[in-house]
């Protein structure tokens, strides 16, 4: 079974939902009639690794891992890099002023690094 994209993209998956599932494991689970914080964690990663599963199977005709190029590398770190930022802000700005700020700042990106043609307002922006 050769590692394409989409497989490497499964076991991504799967990986970040064995931890999910051992992070959710630690909580007490509780029954259906009352549910522990645990249940709805577990529900969802279970979720997650059905999803990975099932991408690892039907992704064999997606393009091999070493013919994939990394050509949007740098921008894909701008934006992890915006999110990181805008984490690390919402605590200290508040919600508001972070939200506004990563609007602008998505804008910015898509319209300047992305070239993607937005509609402005009467600011210019």
């Amino acid at each position: 079974m050769p590692l394409t994209r989409d497989r490497a993209a499964a076991l991504a998956l799967a990986v970040a939902a064995g931890v999910a599932l051992w992070a959710a494991c630690r909580y007490p689970f509780g029954t259906l009639a009352e549910p522990g914080p645990g249940l709805v964690p577990l529900l969802l990663a279970a979720l997650l690794l059905a999803g990975a599963v099932g991408l690892a199977v039907h992704g064999g005709a997606a393009t091999r891992l070493r013919e994939v190029r990394l050509a949007d590398l740098p921008l894909a770190l701008v934006l992890l890099a915006l999110m990181g930022v805008a984490t690390l802000a919402l605590e200290h700005a508040g919600y508001r002023a972070t939200a506004g700020g990563f609007a602008l700042g998505s804008f910015w990106v898509v319209n300047n690094l992305l070239r993607v043609p937005l509609p402005v307002n009467g600011w210019g922006w």
